[in-house]
């Protein structure tokens, strides 16, 4: 599914193998991995993007996006059980390519916060991703999700002309 994708760079350019992009970037090791999704309504769709997020700690980065399109849903919790389930299932294909003792998190795009509606289904959401293996990270932490994948759905990449 992963290669099934089209998968664009920040700066939107097209990555035309994401598996070879994902082990080239991280082959001399020492990077963190990191994957987010996050969403926005437009009309009645919704907009998901998901990222991976490759830090080198000290010297910055590199992230990949890709973006899918779906009927809205009937609820915050069916949203964000579809967010972090596209994130879980990007970790899964990503996992095997990385090299041994590579870190790798699930970053979910909700806070506990009771502020917030998604506070009432951060532990499920962290079930989810620890049940497949994974380390969760939510808000504030959860930049992958709260930051990059968020200015990619809400169009921030793009140059306004």
């Amino acid at each position: 599914m992963l290669d099934e994708r089209d998968w664009f760079t920040l700066n939107n350019e097209e990555v035309f193998n994401i598996k070879e992009a994902v082990k080239e970037a991280t082959k001399l090791g020492g990077k963190v991995v990191l994957i987010g999704t996050d969403s926005q309504m437009f009309d009645r769709k919704i907009d998901f993007v998901t990222t991976i997020v490759i830090v080198t700690p000290g010297k910055g980065g590199r992230a990949f996006y890709t973006k899918e399109k779906n009927q809205k849903f009937n609820s915050i919790r069916e949203k964000l059980v579809r967010e972090t389930w596209m994130s879980v299932q990007t970790a899964l294909e990503v996992e095997p390519l990385l090299p041994e003792k590579t870190d790798l998190a699930v970053h979910i795009d909700a806070s506990q916060n009771k502020r917030w509606k998604s506070s009432n289904h951060v532990q499920e959401l962290v079930g989810l991703v620890v049940g497949q293996g994974f380390k969760a990270v939510i808000k504030p932490d959860a930049f992958a999700a709260s930051h990059v994948a968020e200015h990619i759905v809400k169009g921030r990449n793009i140059e306004k002309v």
